[in-house]
């Protein structure tokens, strides 16, 4: 069943600040804003009306927008008719730039443009400020991606695909709890993970079969929807990534830790137990396959090796493991420890050398798993030609 969401309505004049000889006007909204889009526009004339969407303005001002098979970039089209009138977008649109080709280079304008919303609605309560100007825009843009970012549950990308990641829903969880302290939203999305479970325990990698959607077959309306990314999500919600599923572990912990929500924790205990067994089976990292079972970063290579490494790996197991015998004690489910030691005991095996370069990631992992050697972090943190992950969200760690 699709969480009932409140909705809230903005209008904005927007404002053009650049155009072209061949019609195209490029306007901005001030910030980024998520919602189906309804403009009020006037045109001299009748004729063929397109506007396309950009989260920056290269998106716009090239000629070839980016895409690719499962993505392609937002765009409306409509017939427009002269004098005043509105036209309200098919589908829900995440941008602040948008970019209007008006009919045979004939100049209309742009009167109004209303975004009706659907957001959880959060209160702010963490604030930060500094002396240091780049530091207060990151905080000011961090707290503002993760508002948008959330949604009937955490959206990994509310511009792309709106999908329900297990790994980003773990991040932006804890994002949220040092700016609006909300817990519910995380109660929803993980329920839809636990209801996206296979049979045999193990746990998808996106959340869609629960829910965490919004393409045309979850039931969303055609102005409430994501119709622009093919094969999304058919592909995500089989897709099974071992990290993943050591971070649904953790996160129903950090959940608890700062929920105090031991009834949910009750609730997800067994869901919890399911896929522990799945990884006590499947988890050797030795046997993962990076970039296909698991990954830890990026697909790069360097001296033979891969960033999906298995030592990293290893530690995000033994991290969540910890915090599985953890919460088991707070909830008093011996089974959920029991469990916790066996997918444990899977990712004993000693790993081999990671190369002539230490990975940096690895190290802190271990680090953060409270395993590995001090000595051997201080190194890797202080070498400069330590490998290091790109993928911003590792990073986070």
């Amino acid at each position: 069943m699709l969480p009932t969401m409140q909705s809230a309505k903005t209008s904005v004049v927007a404002q053009a600040i650049e155009k072209r000889d061949d019609g195209l006007f490029i306007y901005d909204m001030g910030e980024p804003v998520v919602g189906v889009v309804a403009f009020d526009v006037s045109l001299p004339a009748p004729g063929a009306l397109s506007v396309h969407y950009g989260e920056v303005l290269p998106e716009l001002r090239s000629s070839q927008a980016p895409e690719t098979p499962w993505f392609r970039q937002p765009r409306d089209r409509w017939k427009g008719k002269a004098g005043v009138q509105t036209l309200t977008g098919d589908g829900r649109r995440a941008f602040r730039y948008f970019s209007v080709q008006w009919p045979d280079a004939r100049a209309g304008h742009v009167e109004r443009v209303s975004i009706v919303s659907k957001p959880h609605f959060v209160e702010e309560r963490g604030y930060f400020r500094c002396s240091d100007p780049l530091l207060n825009k990151i905080w000011t843009i961090s707290s503002r991606t993760t508002r948008l970012c959330m949604r009937a549950y955490y959206e990994d990308g509310v511009k792309r695909d709106g999908l329900l990641w297990l790994g980003d829903c773990r991040v932006q969880y804890l994002c949220n709890t040092g700016v609006f302290g909300d817990t519910e939203l995380m109660k929803t999305s993980l329920r839809m993970v636990a209801a996206s479970q296979n049979e045999d325990g193990s746990v998808p990698a996106c959340a869609a079969k629960g829910g965490g959607h919004r393409h045309p077959e979850a039931g969303y309306t055609a102005a409430d929807r994501i119709d622009y990314m093919p094969t999304i999500p058919r592909f995500p919600s089989q897709w099974l990534l071992q990290n993943y599923m050591w971070d649904y572990v953790s996160s129903v912990r950090e959940y608890v830790l700062f929920s105090g929500d031991l009834d949910t924790g009750h609730e997800l205990c067994d869901s919890l137990c399911r896929v522990l067994r799945w990884l006590a089976k499947h988890g050797n990292p030795l046997e993962a396959r990076p970039g296909h079972d698991y990954f830890t970063d990026n697909g790069f290579q360097e001296d033979g090796h891969i960033f999906a490494r298995p030592r990293a790996l290893r530690a995000q197991g033994l991290a969540a493991c910890r915090d599985a015998e953890q919460l088991a004690d707070w909830l008093g489910r011996p089974e959920l420890a029991c469990w916790a030691v066996a997918a444990k005991n899977t990712l004993r095996p000693t790993l081999p050398s990671e190369g002539k370069r230490p990975c940096w990631h690895s190290v802190f992992l271990e680090r953060l798993a409270g395993i590995g050697s001090r000595d051997e972090w201080i190194r890797a943190s202080d070498n400069p030609n330590a490998l290091r992950p790109r993928s911003a969200y590792m990073w986070y760690w």
